[in-house]
Parts: C-alpha cells; sequence; structure tokens
C-alpha cells in the first residue's frame, strides 16, 4: 500500500480511488523464488511463502507446506485505479487461496485491505466485485458493516417514495491526517451485463408485468429467424460468462429486430433498459445528470415489476 500511495503522490493525485478484486485459478505447485534482498523462498502454499536459509531445508518445508497449509489452488488479487483514462490498475494485494472458501472469509479480507488502503491515505470509495454468490456475500457483509456509520450522504425523493443512503467513512492515517469519503460496494458491469441476460434464461422465476412475460422461448425463435443478430450457440447450451454473447443482445440491431416479431414488447423494454445501464456504466464520456437518469429509469422499471409480481402473491 504504501508504494502505491507514493506513485499516486508523484503523478499528484490525491482524489478519489476505486477498488476491485477477483479470483483467478492456479496450477497447484510450490516454486522457488529468489527476492530482491537475496532472500530465497518456496512460493505456492495458502499461508504465503515459507523462508529457507539452507539447500537441505527445502524438502522439510515443503512436506510442511503440504501436511499443513496446503497448496494454493487460487489467488484473490485486490487492484486499486485511479478513475481516469489512461490510467492502469495497481495491484495491492495477492491473497492465496484454497478450497471451498466462503463469503465470510472474502469479507475479512475485503475489510483488511480496505482499512490498509485507508490508513495509507488512499480514498478507495467503492469495490468492484463479480456475480459470485461468494463475492456477493462479502460485498452485502461490507455495506451493513458500514451502515452502521454515523454520517451518510443521502437523497430523499418522497414524491417517487425514493431514499438513497450512503455511508461516510472516517479514517486516520497513519500520518495522522483525517480523511473522509464516502463507499459502496458495486458488481462489475460485464457481470451484470451477463446477470441481466441470465435471468431470461433461468426456468427457477417468470420475469412478467401485466399481461406480458419474457420466455427463453422468444430469444429461441429469434435465433432461428433469418433475421437473428445473435447466434443459435447464444441460446442452446449457452455459455452464460460469455462477454459478447451478452453485448449481441442487448445490441440496437437486436432490439430493432426483435420489435418486428409480435409479442417481444416487453423483451425488448427490458433488454434496452439493462443494456443503457449497462452502457452509462462503461462509457467515459456520457455526463453524470444523464448517468444518473438512466439509473433511475431502470430502478423505477425494476421497483415496478417487482411490486407487481408481489402484488399477486396469495
Amino acid at each position: 500500500m504504501t508504494k502505491i500511495s507514493v506513485a499516486f503522490r508523484k503523478v499528484n493525485y490525491s482524489g478519489p480511488l476505486v477498488g476491485g478484486v477477483d479470483e483467478t485459478k492456479l496450477k497447484e505447485s510450490l516454486r522457488l523464488w529468489k527476492s530482491t534482498e537475496n532472500k530465497v523462498y518456496i512460493i505456492g502454499g495458502v499461508k504465503g511463502e515459507k523462508e529457507i536459509s539452507r539447500v537441505e531445508e527445502i524438502e522439510s518445508k515443503t512436506s510442511e507446506i503440504k501436511s499443513n497449509d496446503g497448496i494454493a489452488d487460487k489467488v484473490r488479487t485486490h487492484l486499486i485505479s485511479i478513475p481516469l483514462p489512461k490510467f492502469p490498475s495497481e495491484v495491492a494485494l495477492l491473497t492465496p487461496t484454497a478450497g471451498n472458501v466462503q463469503g465470510k472469509d472474502h469479507f475479512s479480507a475485503d475489510l483488511a485491505f480496505l482499512e490498509a488502503a485507508w490508513s495509507q491515505g488512499l480514498k478507495v470509495i467503492s469495490i468492484g466485485q463479480d456475480g459470485a454468490a461468494t463475492e456477493q456475500k462479502s460485498a452485502q457483509m461490507l455495506s451493513d458493516e458500514f451502515s452502521k456509520s454515523r454520517h451518510f450522504l443521502t437523497f430523499e425523493d418522497k414524491h417517487t417514495n425514493v431514499l438513497l443512503k450512503t455511508p461516510i467513512i472516517t479514517r486516520t492515517t497513519t500520518s495522522g491526517e483525517i480523511i473522509k469519503m464516502p463507499f459502496m460496494t458495486i458488481q462489475d458491469s460485464k457481470h451484470a451485463a451477463k446477470t441481466g441476460r441470465n435471468q431470461i434464461f433461468s426456468g427457477a422465476r417468470l420475469l412478467c408485468s401485466g399481461n406480458d412475460s419474457i420466455q427463453y422461448g422468444q430469444l429461441l425463435k429469434f435465433s432461428q429467424s433469418r433475421y437473428s443478430t445473435i447466434y443459435k450457440r447464444d441460446v442452446v447450451n449457452t455459455d452464460k460468462q460469455d462477454d459478447k454473447a451478452a453485448a449481441r443482445l442487448y445490441a440496437a440491431k437486436t432490439l430493432s429486430r426483435l420489435i418486428k416479431m409480435d409479442g417481444n414488447e416487453f423483451l425488448v423494454i427490458y433488454l434496452f433498459l439493462i443494456g443503457e445501464l449497462i452502457s452509462a456504466w462503461q462509457t467515459r464520456h456520457l455526463p453524470h445528470i444523464i448517468r444518473i437518469k438512466i439509473a433511475m429509469r431502470t430502478y423505477f422499471f425494476l421497483r415496478g415489476s417487482f411490486q407487481f409480481i408481489s402484488s399477486l402473491r396469495m
């Protein structure tokens, strides 16, 4: 964290920062690594590196790691970025993991990452995660943790029954400076796009509003038509983590051709609103007021749909 703080000071940046976290699979193995201080370590274990001072220690330390620590099969990466074009993300923390890690474990690691950043004066105002259940559990636990704050940035509109509250975090840095910043957890935009697409393919719930509904068969029929802008593989035995398939579904050409087919009105409205929200999320050049309008329009649509379905419950 200290190196990142120094790097940002060198470019004379002291504004808000964004955090991100994700996991990547590893090939399980142990290997030797020599540091810049000419120290030798065995890396690849869940509990971090093990220093060795003699060649004779390699076998015993390796056995110790395998029996007590375990070999990592994933690495969890925390990043910090300046939310401006042409600034690359900085790797802040790499944590090896193995086995079935729970949401509470991710929460502990994410909270430690945030506290370490804030202690160095890095004003991280958000952390982005993917749509995995454990990641979303961690995000919910972070939200619950910081909702205990005494101060909030609040927007309320009684006419539309909207109340938005973001906690204001106050921390003291290692240098004694007091910093204050809002904080929220978010899902990264590409996973949000895939989530919006995958809801259509779920048989567990039926998306409906009034007399209209969204069904898997609508997209299947469209994929088989001569005017289709999506592939059959986007619908049949689909890869639910396919970013390009999600992008094709929200494309303007897809919507313009779907609307010409009978019975797709609600489907087109859904895809337009979710796709517009993702577009507003990803573009760097849209004014904030336009982003807010798009986000609130989508919010009212989803809230209205939820209220309609809730009113049908017996």
